[in-house]
């Protein structure tokens, strides 16, 4: 359900939302779902199953579903495991996997073939609003075939490892790097996954871990010292995406008021007195009065 705050923010623009390793999964609906069923957003996915391709087509009429692997550019292998989601440009790792619980479930490669990558620069007609990404161990080749893309975007959220689940895959420190060197901040985890060591279980659930974090989601947004290079409606933009997406109504607050500084408007108070009529978010009006 779309917040009616979103439809004030963002008025009579669309946010362009790009999904790379893009699937349908029930029960596990994407941030920008609703945004795009509400007609608030445009979705171009990217994926190189043929199923998984169908099944967003059938998920999201109208939008534009791309079969290919986000890459370089290059000609990469493409290793099909028996889990179609844990597919990668890079061969599994089973030394890794073997270790903890759980760990190399749908990981068996059924079938190996030589793929050439799309760069997302060559793909995209303009920089994106919102980037997330799950392409197990791809991710850094994916930013380097699209660094005007992702350095355009105002939100990205993408998978990141901790551990070599694939062999010779960048991990978190990688990413963080790649995407903060084009201007990005990191705002969040979304959250994470942990496994027991073997052949320790905890419990009954295989799937349960102790401490050690083996994969999240990371949350990264345009730079907030770079706002002033950015028009006031992409501003409102990522203030849609914060309050939509991560409830972070601190930093939606503040792409509102560095719009009004540009264009003179006053959408950052009409944006706080609506977190004060809503109950859902009184906590958020009563914080942000300090700054109001």
């Amino acid at each position: 359900m779309i917040d009616p705050a979103i439809r004030a923010i963002l008025r009579d623009r669309r946010i362009a939302v790009v999904d790379i390793g893009a699937r349908a999964i029930p029960g596990h609906d994407p941030c920008y779902r609703a945004l795009v069923e509400a007609g608030l957003a445009d979705l171009i996915a990217f994926d190189a199953d043929a199923q998984a391709c169908a099944d967003l087509e059938a998920c999201y009429p109208g939008a534009r579903i791309v079969a290919a692997a986000v890459g370089d550019g290059g000609e990469h292998r493409l290793h099909r495991t028996e889990m179609a989601s844990k597919s990668s440009l890079f061969p599994p790792n089973p030394a890794v996997a073997a270790l903890y619980q759980t760990f190399e479930q749908g990981m068996h490669v059924e079938a190996c073939e030589t793929v050439r990558t799309v760069r997302l620069d060559d793909m995209l007609a303009g920089p994106p609003d919102l980037v997330t990404m799950d392409i197990q161990g791809g991710e850094a080749m994916a930013i380097a075939g699209g660094t005007r893309s992702f350095a355009g975007a105002l939100m990205v959220e993408t998978e990141v490892e901790f551990v070599e689940q694939y062999r010779g895959q960048p991990l978190f420190g990688d990413i963080d790097c790649a995407l903060r060197a084009l201007g990005l901040v990191f705002h969040r985890f979304t959250g994470y996954a942990t496994r027991a060591m073997r052949p320790v279980l905890i419990g009954d659930d295989p799937t349960r871990g102790v401490n050690q974090w083996l994969w999240a989601d990371a949350v990264y947004y345009a730079d907030p010292l770079h706002w002033d290079a950015l028009p006031p409606p992409r501003l409102r933009a990522l203030a849609a995406l914060m309050h939509h997406a991560h409830q972070s109504w601190d930093v939606a607050y503040a792409a509102l008021a560095a719009a009004d500084r540009q264009d003179g408007d006053d959408s950052a108070a009409h944006y706080l007195a609506a977190l004060h009529g809503q109950p859902e978010h009184a906590g958020a009006g009563k914080a942000l009065e300090t700054v109001s």
